[in-house]
């Protein structure tokens, strides 16, 4: 009976030992995911924000209503330029 609480005791520490190293695997491979899932679930709490206030989501649309179209136009092609450069400028760095 001793011999095998013996054995039960090794393999319980050597089963700790390599639930430790597979914790330390996961976190060395999941760290390249916590910036972007990071920012996914900031992005995820706004839109639930902005679901949950409707007068917010009302004011915005009128905002946007008051404005002339081509202002609005505008801005949103400015955005366009602006994403392009942007994306132009992130390739160019990465190689």
């Amino acid at each position: 009976m001793n011999n095998k609480l013996i054995q039960l005791a090794d393999k319980r520490q050597k089963l700790i030992a390599q639930a430790a190293e597979q914790r330390l695997a996961i976190r060395r491979d999941f760290a390249p995911w916590q910036t972007p899932l990071r920012l996914a679930s900031s992005g995820l709490n706004a839109v639930r924000y902005v679901k949950g206030n409707p007068a917010l989501m009302m004011g915005a649309m009128a905002l946007f209503g008051m404005l002339r179209p081509t202002r609005v136009g505008k801005w949103v092609h400015g955005g366009w330029v602006l994403l392009k450069v942007a994306r132009n400028w992130l390739s160019k760095k990465k190689a």
